[in-house]
């Protein structure tokens, strides 16, 4: 999870439920985009098979996680998993 610019406590309540949680604070460089290019820089992306993006707005359904994980491990290729919100 990336808490960018925030103002709340957004990071503490998501590490309270053990959500690994970045935060950002860089006014001069807001957004969406640049939050998650400077995410990219922070973690280790090699450690992981995927990585998905929710936008904070987004519900997704249950089981969301799950059908990545079996379309993973069916052999589907990567790019071909990704889902956009």
């Amino acid at each position: 999870m990336i808490a960018d610019n925030s103002t709340d406590r957004t990071a503490e309540i998501a590490r309270s439920f053990n959500v690994i949680c970045l935060e950002r604070t860089d006014v001069e460089n807001r957004g969406k985009g640049q939050a998650l290019a400077w995410a990219m820089k922070e973690v280790s992306i090699d450690e992981y098979d995927a990585i998905v993006f929710v936008d904070a707005d987004c519900t997704v359904s249950p089981g969301f996680l799950s059908a990545i994980n079996q379309r993973l491990i069916s052999g589907a290729e990567l790019y071909k998993v990704l889902t956009v919100c």
